[in-house]
């Protein structure tokens, strides 16, 4: 799932991820199994640049599936 928006010259992400550990997180250990999770992005451009760019994450379904 992905939906982007556009307001002006800003963007906004949402989409759904799945990733795999491959090292360590955070002190996690890397369990080598998928996960997923939901994340917002959101992008500001100035002269065709990103110029400040914010991400929010499910991180309570990361820790969740990551056993914190």
């Amino acid at each position: 799932m992905e939906a982007v928006h556009r307001h002006g010259r800003d963007h906004a992400r949402a989409q759904q991820l799945f990733v795999t550990s491959a090292k360590e997180w955070f002190g996690v250990a890397p369990t080598c199994e998928t996960i997923e999770y939901a994340e917002h992005s959101f992008h500001k451009v100035r002269d065709g640049r990103f110029y400040e760019m914010n991400y929010l994450i499910d991180a309570q379904a990361v820790q969740r599936q990551l056993g914190m």
